[in-house]
């Protein structure tokens, strides 16, 4: 995963899977504390490849940041990472900016 560029963006890269879950799921979580009413960005621009366990990261996400008034949204997202989206039904939970 790659670093932040600020508190509501969140820039990941690489393959997400199982070994990077928790990481992941601990930085989303610290920014939904620190900016509850906020909107987390998650830039997927680098993203070649993501597992159900990271959809399930995401997912979770998204409902907690909307429990505290905020909300989660990716951008940046490949062709073929969307499809993973699309086909789980995760893109009618999270919103994607093309």
């Amino acid at each position: 995963m790659a670093g932040m560029t600020d508190l509501s963006t969140l820039v990941l890269a690489g393959e997400l899977d199982v070994a990077v879950a928790q990481d992941l799921r601990e930085r989303l979580d610290q920014r939904i504390a620190s900016a509850p009413a906020a909107t987390i960005v998650v830039d997927l621009e680098d993203v070649t490849f993501l597992d159900s366990v990271i959809l399930g990261v995401l997912v979770g996400a998204v409902h907690r940041a909307r429990d505290v008034g905020g909300d989660l949204e990716l951008v940046g997202v490949r062709p073929s990472v969307r499809r993973v989206f699309s086909i789980t039904g995760v893109d009618g939970v999270i919103t994607i900016h093309d």
